[in-house]
């Protein structure tokens, strides 16, 4: 790990790492197979999933189950990924949480990829315009 620092990012040896916002990974897995075909099992997937509450102890224990689950999912479906759920009141402070918290040195992702906001005719102006200030 301690070698990677030394290493000097270059054509040839350039791997994506995405941090997918994918939310819960089981019910979006076109997202999932999408990354998986972006970075061949070579780069760095991570999952990143936004729970819309304040941490609490029963947060951290579904949290326990939804990585069991998630991880087992994974493992079903090989596909190298990590899974990365964060508790925040709304979606840019999600965003951010995991931007500065996933990764560690030189596999800190590079790229952010976000779903499409399908519901975006019928959702209120306040959750799309929360979207759209996350692609700005």
């Amino acid at each position: 790990m301690h070698k990677l620092l030394y290493i000097e990012e270059h054509v040839k040896n350039y791997r994506p790492q995405i941090l997918v916002m994918c939310g819960n990974p089981i019910v979006r897995p076109q997202m999932v197979d999408f990354v998986k075909s972006i970075t061949k099992q070579k780069g760095l997937a991570l999952l990143g999933h936004i729970v819309y509450q304040s941490p609490c102890s029963q947060y951290y224990k579904h949290l326990r189950n939804w990585r069991q689950e998630v991880y087992s999912w994974l493992r079903y479906r090989r596909t190298k990924a990590f899974y990365c759920p964060v508790s925040a009141p709304d979606l840019h402070t999600g965003l951010q949480t995991l931007l500065q918290t996933a990764g560690l040195g030189k596999l800190a992702p590079n790229i952010v990829l976000l779903g499409f906001k399908h519901n975006w005719m019928n959702a209120n102006t306040e959750s799309v315009a929360e979207y759209f200030h996350l692609i700005q």
